[in-house]
């Protein structure tokens, strides 16, 4: 829905500047001046309060050759898998009966090598019996951290999502988190 007050534009943001009575966006084509930013970019290292855990994980969508998921059953954090000392864990998230996600996730102070993902990732589906196509490779790093600050100086600069420490540090869930945190928001 557009608004007059809203601009969308899709660029790269260099620098955040408060002035007295503006905020300056500084991004590489243009500069802008708004009353109020809601800053949702990853964290810089240096502005990590401790040495995270990191949620890393690789997921694969795939067509199957025959039926073989219940599309409105998941299955989440499947510990059956070698864990290689940290704490892995598989997910089937099924979109229909012969397509689904699956994912692979780890929680550790190590990001998820990308060849032992596939690894676990071919046994898991080999052990489900059956063919299956790779439509799509999806790949992350997520710092968890109970750390939820606002990393600016300026209130009128408020951290959101992962920056405000809006993630479940335990289980790298977040949406209930940061819907309740932009309710806040809103009524502010």
């Amino acid at each position: 829905k557009s608004r007059r007050n809203i601009s969308y534009v899709r660029t790269t943001l260099d620098h955040i500047g408060p002035h007295s009575s503006f905020i300056e966006l500084t991004t590489s084509e243009n500069k802008y001046q708004v009353k109020k930013v809601y800053d949702s970019r990853a964290l810089l290292p240096k502005e990590v309060i401790a040495t995270p855990v990191l949620q890393s994980f690789q997921g694969w969508r795939v067509t199957f050759d025959k039926d073989v998921c219940v599309p409105n059953e998941m299955r989440l954090m499947d510990f059956s898998i070698p864990q290689n000392n940290a704490t892995q864990f598989m997910y089937v998230l099924p979109t229909t009966k012969n397509e689904a996600l699956i994912e692979m996730t780890r929680f550790d102070r190590t990001v998820l090598p990308e060849e032992l993902a596939r690894q676990h990732l071919k046994n898991y589906l080999r052990a489900m019996g059956c063919d299956y196509k790779i439509n799509h490779i999806e790949r992350g790093v997520i710092p968890m951290s109970q750390h939820g600050k606002n990393h600016h100086r300026d209130a009128r600069v408020i951290s959101v999502g992962s920056r405000a420490g809006k993630i479940k540090s335990t289980t790298g869930y977040a949406f209930k988190s940061m819907f309740e945190h932009a309710q806040e928001l809103v009524q502010d």
